[in-house]
């Protein structure tokens, strides 16, 4: 990853950066589900377990989505 602000901001918000181009956060059911047991409603309707579940990007400087809700920076 190129940009220092972006690793900054993105670190701010709970990222952790993998190499230069990744980035992965664990969401608050994560850690409720490892810590306490609680799972999300993934758990329930779907069957996802909880603690496996976590938020990654593989690319996060270089999508050229330009999704409508997309998490990433769109600069």
């Amino acid at each position: 990853m190129g940009d220092q602000d972006l690793s900054t901001e993105l670190s701010g918000q709970g990222y952790q950066l993998v190499g230069r181009h990744s980035a992965v956060k664990l969401c608050y059911w994560t850690r409720e589900s490892l810590a306490h047991g609680r799972d999300c409603y993934k758990g329930r309707f779907y069957g996802i377990e909880s603690h496996r579940c976590l938020q990654m990007s593989p690319a996060i400087d270089s999508c050229n989505l330009h999704c409508r809700f997309c998490w990433r920076n769109q600069g």
